[in-house]
């Protein structure tokens, strides 16, 4: 599956689905879905999800991959 990232902003550039910045480097992909955000912003969320269960931020699908916490 290709990537899939948030609509452009205003510089034309892709938008983190969380913090909605700009997404220049520093990107992580979710594999069972393939959105890509910032590793910070997915770092933040998955500290805040609950139990081993990490879903998408975007689209909520379920991500089996190991994410450091």
């Amino acid at each position: 599956m290709s990537s899939r990232l948030f609509p452009p902003t205003s510089t034309g550039l892709p938008a983190c689905c969380i913090c909605m910045e700009d997404m220049t480097s520093d990107l992580s992909l979710l594999p069972a879905c393939g959105h890509v955000l910032h590793t910070k912003c997915l770092s933040i969320w998955v500290k805040r999800s609950d139990g081993n269960t990490i879903t998408c931020p975007l689209c909520r699908v379920t991500n089996e991959a190991k994410i450091d916490r």
